[in-house]
């Protein structure tokens, strides 16, 4: 079956993915014809057929002259064409500069931990001061917690925690057995709907107050002054 229908690693990698497999086969096709008229007219049909993935932009002059150079990069430059526009360079493969990102090797011995917990309690071994590396360590902890808990919503005792901080430090950092361990606290802004609720509410009740204290004060005026006429 893979031979009428070969896999993608099977075959030879595409400088322009965005274009696809099809448009270099139609690519490294312009070579096959001996007309040179007949060449620079397919290669224009390329071209145009490029252009259909960005319409914004395909009736722009340069443009159209990075589709052209495209053209010329896809067929690694073998292409015997005449363009408006002339052919871009070819740059050796050592000089080009495209290389492969490297993912980090190091293990980690508690992934929900991540790697930033193994680079804080690292800083803490290096204090000197042994108040200030308990107070550091006593935070880290509470951190460790904190991710523990977002990671597994079981939660987890302070006893597991401290029995992993001594592990990853090696047991350098030893908290004790009667240290409590708080989780650091994750401040929320105030939403500005709920901000502006809490506004208006206090306009309300704001002016409901002010009109029920003037209603009050207007009726005890009435009130007093019918009692003057009438004496």
């Amino acid at each position: 079956m893979n031979e009428f229908l070969p896999y993608n690693t099977q075959q030879e990698p595409v400088s322009h993915k965005e274009y696809g497999r099809n448009v270099k086969r139609l690519v490294e096709k312009i070579n096959t014809f001996e007309d040179p008229v007949v060449r620079n007219d397919f290669a224009s049909m390329i071209v145009n057929l490029m252009a259909q993935m960005h319409p914004n932009l395909r009736n722009l002059e340069e443009f159209r002259q990075k589709l052209w150079d495209q053209v010329h990069i896809i067929s690694g430059h073998t292409i015997d064409i005449e363009v408006p526009y002339s052919a871009p360079q070819e740059i050796p493969e050592d000089e080009s500069g495209s290389y492969k990102l490297r993912y980090t090797q190091s293990r980690l011995r508690f992934r929900h931990y991540g790697k930033n917990v193994e680079r804080l309690i690292a800083k803490a071994i290096e204090m000197e001061d042994e108040e200030k590396r308990h107070s550091f360590a006593k935070i880290i902890a509470g951190y460790m917690k904190m991710v523990y808990k977002n990671w597994n919503s079981d939660g987890v005792s302070d006893e597991a925690i401290r029995a992993d901080l001594l592990l990853l430090s090696e047991g350098l950092l030893d908290l004790g057995d009667n240290v409590s361990l708080e989780e650091p606290k994750q401040s929320r802004p105030q939403s500005n709907f709920s901000r502006r609720k809490s506004n208006d509410s206090g306009r309300r009740s704001g002016g409901r107050d002010d009109r029920g204290s003037r209603g009050r004060s207007n009726n005890y005026r009435s009130r007093s002054n019918d009692r003057r006429n009438r004496r």
